[in-house]
């Protein structure tokens, strides 16, 4: 049996960096910064977000497993702000380091398939939030996800609201209405379509 693209990395990162626990609210990098670190988040979430003219902070991504910030790797400056949302295990990389991994062929190739995953990943989300209504946008992420379960650290309701562009009560609304009309089961945190 070949090794999976987790598998690969997961073995070659914590040879490139030090495993290390972030506490919620730190700072990783700020914009404007030069990259000089690559961050793989293990478990619990790093964000990057933006910070509006008008003040606002704006998240652009979430990243429970997988690699903070990848277009950094070949960026000059950071555009974004990179933080722990919680409690987060990393393992944090020199980007020299990182860069020379690619010379390793099994490495460059998981990296390339771990990347087109987090593109298509994207993709279903533009495609999702192009979609007017909320119960169209429920549905298509369970359509693509199987479900959402609180309980498989997918976060909590109100994280999956905002990662759907929606208000936390326009979720939970919505949700009650789907149930009533039978059209998805909640269950033990969990949110699945009726087959």
């Amino acid at each position: 049996m070949s090794p999976t693209v987790s598998d690969v990395l997961l073995s070659v990162l914590p040879t490139l960096g030090k495993q290390q626990l972030v506490p919620a609210g730190s700072m990783l990098f700020r914009r404007g910064e030069k990259p000089d670190r690559m961050f793989w988040a293990l478990e619990g979430e790093l964000r990057l977000v933006r910070t509006t003219a008008g003040g606002e902070g704006v998240v652009l991504q979430r990243c429970r497993s997988g690699l903070l910030a990848e277009g950094s790797l070949f960026s000059e400056r950071y555009h974004c702000d990179g933080m722990a949302a919680v409690d987060t295990t990393l393992i944090a990389i020199a980007r020299t380091r990182f860069l020379a991994a690619f010379s390793d062929p099994e490495f460059a190739r998981a990296y390339a398939q771990w990347l087109s995953g987090t593109i298509r990943e994207l993709r279903s989300n533009c495609e999702r939030l192009s979609l007017r209504r909320a119960p169209s946008r429920i549905e298509h992420y369970l359509e693509e996800h199987g479900c959402f379960d609180c309980g498989r650290g997918q976060g909590s309701l109100k994280d999956w609201a905002i990662q759907l562009g929606l208000t936390h009560e326009s979720l939970y609304r919505t949700l009650a209405a789907m149930e009533a009309a039978g059209r998805i089961v909640r269950e033990d945190g969990s949110v699945r379509l009726v087959d």
